[in-house]
């Protein structure tokens, strides 16, 4: 309970009780993950923070996963690691073990500590395994970089691509073959050997999946290799590649190349089916991500890029030729979620920070003003990609209000007519602006 104590969440003011007896390690951790579930943003990120700043994490990492889906929407700058930087072309698909299924297109997390330990162990050829240096040096140099996904994808290349070649000729030490390592890791030898073709193609096309989920540019030509090879590496590397390339903005292109591949194969019904599973995975990782409980109330860039990134995933599902009928009733219903959040977000976001703006102190008016065009700039940019996928008038309205408000009687007294006037170019262009300066 000593993690509680750090972050805050013992009641102040109250003698501390007298310690338990100590339960089973595996009982104190479910407790501890229960007691998260409700704390605060700013708690979520200071958990995450002591979490991440541990050299071995073990089974701390168990307290993040009531967490995840909140820590996916706050974006926080988290330390880079060696598991972040080597799992991150899978971010999408790892699932907390207890949620997996030997059928799922997915990843259950309990399987990083065990690509880890198989990293480090010799390979068949004599080639030693990775040392605590190696990874020592790519952590470093990755961790100056994690903001920027280009920047990333260069410098984590050379150990996704070593890292696919080693998997793809591992050999599981025999006594992973036994009940105690299963029940141990909740895995199978089984489930593992069809779990290693498909980390490694993955990680051998990384850089390929990462640039498609950062909605850059690809060949198609590019994008055709990787489903041929997947679809020839067995069901597994199928569906988990599948799943990856369908959260992407290219979802409509990933679409069209699996029919393509598929035309006139032999197996089109299974790779289809499959790809039907994919797409069904990724509307519910998706529905997962528009829990209402989770939506922040504070608009910033990384918030924007997530909401940018939803809709684009939206619009280019909604593009999929020839869908199921069940599927398209689900992904207008997902894109009516999302249009409602998105407008919830905006009109919180208009009144906390334009609507009633606090008076900066003296001598800070200029950077007050700063911050004022800062946000007015980019909920303005917010509208335009919300109104993608919701044609309400809230948008229009709100602006109109936020513009009102710096240009009428009630104006913040610090605003002189010039910044009045930026401020209603930003929020409603620059004709309103003219027209505001011709009434004076």
């Amino acid at each position: 309970m000593a993690l509680l104590g750090r972050i805050g969440l013992r009641e102040k003011g109250k003698p501390a009780a007298p310690p338990p007896p100590t339960p089973p390690p595996g009982v104190t951790i479910n407790a501890l993950s229960h007691a998260l579930r409700d704390i605060s943003n700013g708690k979520v990120l200071q958990v995450a923070g002591l979490i991440d700043a541990l050299d071995d994490r073990g089974d701390a990492d168990r307290l993040l996963q009531p967490l995840r889906g909140r820590l996916a929407l706050l974006r926080p700058i988290r330390r880079m690691t060696r598991t972040r930087l080597l799992f991150t072309p899978f971010n999408e698909v790892l699932v907390p073990p207890a949620a997996w299924r030997v059928e799922d297109f997915a990843l259950p997390r309990s399987v990083i500590r065990i690509v880890e330990t198989l990293l480090a162990l010799p390979l068949p050829d004599g080639r030693p395994g990775w040392s605590a240096g190696d990874w020592a040096a790519l952590v470093s140099e990755a961790g100056a970089c994690s903001a920027n996904e280009a920047t990333l994808s260069d410098v984590a290349w050379p150990l996704w691509e070593d890292a696919a070649s080693r998997l793809a000729v591992a050999r599981l030490p025999a006594e992973w073959d036994t009940p105690d390592w299963q029940a141990e890791t909740g895995l199978t030898v089984t489930a593992l050997r069809q779990m290693l073709p498909a980390l490694s193609l993955v990680l051998q096309h990384a850089r390929l999946v990462r640039s498609l989920a950062a909605g850059e540019d690809a060949q198609q030509t590019e994008l055709a290799a990787l489903l041929s090879e997947a679809s020839r590496r067995g069901p597994l590397p199928w569906g988990l590649t599948l799943s990856l390339l369908l959260e992407t903005p290219a979802a409509t292109r990933v679409g069209s190349a699996v029919s393509e591949l598929t035309r006139g194969s032999r197996f089109a019904r299974v790779l289809n089916a499959a790809f039907d599973t994919a797409t069904q995975d990724v509307l519910e990782r998706i529905a997962a991500k528009l829990d209402p409980a989770n939506v922040p109330d504070v608009l910033d860039a990384e918030l924007v890029a997530l909401r940018v990134g939803l809709v684009a995933r939206l619009e280019a599902l909604r593009d999929l030729p020839q869908r199921p009928v069940d599927e398209q009733r689900i992904l207008s219903r997902l894109r009516q979620q999302l249009a409602v959040a998105n407008r919830d977000i905006f009109k919180r976001t208009i009144e906390a920070r334009l609507m009633t703006p606090e008076p900066p102190p003296p001598g800070a008016e200029a950077e007050a003003i700063r911050t004022l065009e800062a946000e007015a700039r980019q909920l303005r940019c917010f509208a335009a990609v919300a109104r993608r996928i919701d044609e309400s008038p809230s948008y229009d309205r709100l602006l109109e209000d936020a513009a009102n408000r710096h240009s009428g009687p009630a104006a913040p007294g610090f605003l002189l007519p010039a910044d009045r006037l930026r401020l209603i170019e930003l929020l409603l262009g620059s004709e309103r602006a003219r027209q505001a300066m011709e009434r004076g």
